[in-house]
């Protein structure tokens, strides 16, 4: 399978370089991880009784058609993801920071962000994760709360059963320590 291009799309004209390297990197991954499975040829191999190059040719475009299918949805998703957690304008934000910051002969840039900012860059990045992460634990609350009230359900109907089964369990004890008492009355009078 030949190495495809990075597809245009939202990330190809973003002003940050840091989103669209991340991208590229995603990107790149990706593509490196499709083409770390099996050849064409194995893949092909996998089908018993192909023996015809022309099934082998349609195997073989079946098997590229699922990989891009594959490459384009997962690549949707990370931008779905991407902008989601509004990690583009954080990322632009960065860069926009960096960019203001005196570049020294070194190279390296003298740091002119103050702890206020810093601390509001990074409140702002956090917060659609931490909003998500609430909103998974309200879901998971109200399950474990439906399924409480489902098994407090059960329970209450099966209590009625359940109550009766003791009363016949202890009716069945008495019967017993009944018959062991004749049985032991019987063996004293008659050993």
């Amino acid at each position: 399978m030949s190495e495809p291009a990075i597809l245009p799309d939202a990330f190809a004209t973003l002003p940050s370089q840091r989103a669209a390297r991340l991208h590229e990197v995603a990107t790149r991954a990706l593509t490196d991880t499709l083409a770390a499975g099996c050849s064409g040829d194995e893949f092909v191999l996998g089908f018993t009784g192909v023996d015809d190059e022309e099934t082998r040719l349609l195997l073989l475009n079946m098997r590229e058609q699922t990989q891009a299918a594959l490459r384009d949805n997962v690549l949707a998703e990370f931008e779905v993801l991407f902008n989601e957690t509004g990690a583009i304008k954080s990322l632009e934000a960065l860069d926009a920071l960096l960019a203001r910051q005196p570049e020294l002969a070194d190279g390296s840039r003298v740091p002119l962000t103050s702890v206020t900012e810093a601390k509001d860059m990074i409140a702002t990045a956090t917060l659609p994760a931490k909003q998500q992460h609430k909103l998974a634990l309200q879901q998971a609350i109200r399950q474990v709360e439906a399924e409480n009230q489902s098994l407090q359900q059960q329970y209450m109907a099966a209590q009625p059963a359940l109550a009766a089964a003791s009363e016949e369990i202890q009716a069945c004890k008495a019967l017993i320590e009944k018959t062991a008492m004749t049985c032991e009355r019987w063996r004293a009078t008659n050993a």
